[in-house]
């Protein structure tokens, strides 16, 4: 669901079994677009991954201001 709207569903015809190891390398390749975006967009944060998770790291007087600029 996005804003309330649901999406009706469709049947998944490719993807890689769990464990593969094109894994790591696909998933590298998908989210560096993601991490150089955010990254672009706030000049203060910088994207870490390791495997399959992906966390910003924003440096900041207080947790509200780094809520601010997270947001």
């Amino acid at each position: 669901m996005i804003e309330g709207n649901a999406m009706e569903r469709h049947p998944v015809a490719a993807g890689v079994p769990q464990g593969s190891l094109r894994s790591p390398n696909l998933y590298k390749t998908n989210a560096s677009g993601l991490i150089n975006s955010v990254e672009e967009y706030k000049q203060e944060a910088d994207g870490l991954s390791f495997v399959d998770d992906l966390g910003f790291v924003v440096p900041g007087c207080d947790v509200n201001h780094i809520v601010v600029i997270l947001e």
